[in-house]
C-alpha cells in the first residue's frame, strides 16, 4: 500500500489528507483509509464512502463489519443500510450483545429517525433481542 503519511502522521497532514480524499471522491483512496490504525481516521472514511454513495465501497464497508471498534462497525453497518442492505443481514455475524449495541446506534441515528420503515425494523428487532 502506498504510504499516505510520513513516517511521523502529522493530525492536520491527516485531515488535509481525507478532505481532499472527499472532495475529490477519491473511493479508492478512501477505501486504504479504511484499514488505517487511527479509529477516527477509518470512522471518517466509512462515512464519506456512505456519503459519496459509490458501489465500488460495498465490499470494503462489509469487510468493515469486523472492525475492532464497534464504533466503525455499526458506522458501515449505517452506510451499508444506505446501499440497500438489509439491516437482518448485515447484523447476523455479530453476538447478541454486539447486535443490541448496533441496534441501539442505529435508532438514534438522524438518517433512520426520518425513515419510518428502518426505525421500525430496528424497533421489531431489538423486541427479539432485547
Amino acid at each position: 500500500m502506498k504510504k499516505l503519511f510520513g513516517s511521523k502522521e502529522d493530525p492536520k497532514d491527516i485531515k488535509a489528507t481525507m478532505m481532499k480524499l472527499k472532495k475529490n471522491k477519491d473511493v479508492k483512496g478512501l477505501i486504504k483509509m479504511l484499514s488505517h490504525q487511527d479509529m477516527a481516521i477509518r470512522l471518517m472514511a466509512v462515512a464519506d464512502l456512505g456519503e459519496i454513495g459509490d458501489e465500488r465501497a460495498i465490499k470494503p464497508l462489509q469487510k468493515v463489519l469486523s472492525d475492532r471498534d464497534s464504533t466503525v462497525r455499526n458506522s458501515a453497518v449505517l452506510q451499508l443500510m444506505g446501499f440497500g442492505l438489509p439491516l437482518e443481514s448485515l447484523i447476523a455475524p455479530f453476538s447478541d450483545r454486539e447486535k443490541l449495541q448496533c441496534l441501539y446506534f442505529l435508532k438514534n441515528m438522524d438518517e433512520i429517525k426520518k425513515n419510518k420503515e428502518a426505525e421500525g425494523k430496528i424497533e421489531n428487532l431489538l423486541k427479539d433481542y432485547g
